[in-house]
């Protein structure tokens, strides 16, 4: 592995840069919850997750992410550069700085530390592809829109978060199609593991845009670290449509939303090719949230892409959902090439 010098990186006096350690956790955990407490009303970091991201399966905590510190060793500015899927053509990053400490510059010193780490990655990439790396900002967090478009970033794609109130709703029976039943992962583990999760996950996200496809045993070692740390995760809320012994679509969801613990999240639904259109999909998000209402939990989340290929939107809007938010995603183009995602 190439690992290339980064330019210097400037701060103003008093602060420094340097790299992350796991004991920082928590002051990460109250430095992203005090800056996303402002826009949304909520504080959902878990130094819990956090840790579980730092020891994903092809995640190097040293080279991947840094925080920005005052004299006084408070932790008021993160980035982190994520490159785990191979070829690295489709990179994800995430800076935040403290509402208290904007303007004076932290900001782009994050940014100039991502960028200088994103292009570490390029020469690893066969050179006839395209090599990118995206931010997302929430449509009304306008210091960072202005940042992103001060760079020289491309507007690419708009995301929703949707979500369905359950009070005094009632939410429809599910109609399966003939032969399709849908029953917890925890009722029939037997019979799919978790590998068969992932490889439906797979196989149906190749149909969503700016997908990259892996290999499923890189895929199933991130899975299986996933569902060992994950607080909100119980196998009784993965629900798997069934078609006599073949897996037909997901419903995974999870037990807290935005850090609510009376709302969840469905945070990955796919249904494959041969049982599209035919209402599937409607079918798993009521069964969800029915399973859901039931067990007391007063609404329902999820992430959408605004323009997905799929027809997503149109179908959690038949299914009562709303938009709550919406973000946008920037790129950087790093080298131009051959684009091996999904469009």
């Amino acid at each position: 592995m190439l690992v290339l010098e980064h330019p210097p990186i400037t701060l103003p006096v008093g602060f420094k840069m340097r790299h992350v350690e796991m004991a920082d956790a928590e002051a990460v955990e109250e430095l992203l919850n005090d800056c996303q407490e402002p826009l949304t009303g909520k504080r959902p970091f878990l130094a819990t997750e956090i840790r579980s991201d730092w020891t994903q399966v092809g995640f190097d905590l040293s080279r991947s992410a840094r925080v920005i510190t005052t004299a006084a060793d408070r932790i008021v500015g993160y980035a982190e550069l994520w490159d785990i899927n191979k070829p690295a053509v489709r990179m994800n990053a995430f800076a935040r700085v403290h509402p208290d400490y904007e303007g004076l510059g932290l900001a782009t010193a994050l940014h100039d530390w991502i960028e200088a780490r994103a292009r570490e990655t390029v020469p690893e990439v066969p050179e006839d592809l395209r090599v990118s790396f995206e931010c997302g900002v929430l449509d009304h967090h306008h210091a960072g829109l202005k940042l992103l478009q001060g760079r020289g970033y491309e507007l690419v794609r708009h995301f929703f978060r949707m979500g369905i109130d359950f009070v005094d709703v009632a939410i429809p029976a599910p109609v399966l199609p003939e032969g399709v039943v849908i029953r917890p992962w925890t009722a029939v583990q037997e019979q799919f593991s978790l590998r068969d999760i992932v490889a439906v996950f797979e196989e149906a996200f190749q149909d969503h845009w700016g997908h990259v496809a892996q290999p499923l045993e890189s895929l199933l070692k991130r899975w299986e670290h996933f569902v060992a740390t994950a607080e909100d995760y119980h196998p009784d809320n993965w629900f798997l449509a069934i078609d006599g012994d073949q897996l037909a679509g997901i419903s995974l969801c999870f037990t807290s939303s935005q850090g609510v613990k009376t709302w969840g999240y469905v945070g990955d639904l796919a249904v494959l090719r041969p049982w599209r259109r035919h209402g599937l999909g409607l079918a798993l998000l009521h069964h969800s949230f029915r399973a859901f209402q039931a067990a007391g939990f007063t609404r329902m989340e999820l992430h959408v892409d605004a323009a997905s290929l799929t027809g997503a939107t149109r179908l959690y809007e038949k299914a009562g959902m709303s938009v709550a938010e919406r973000s946008q995603s920037y790129r950087k183009v790093l080298r131009p090439g051959r684009d091996v995602t999904t469009q």
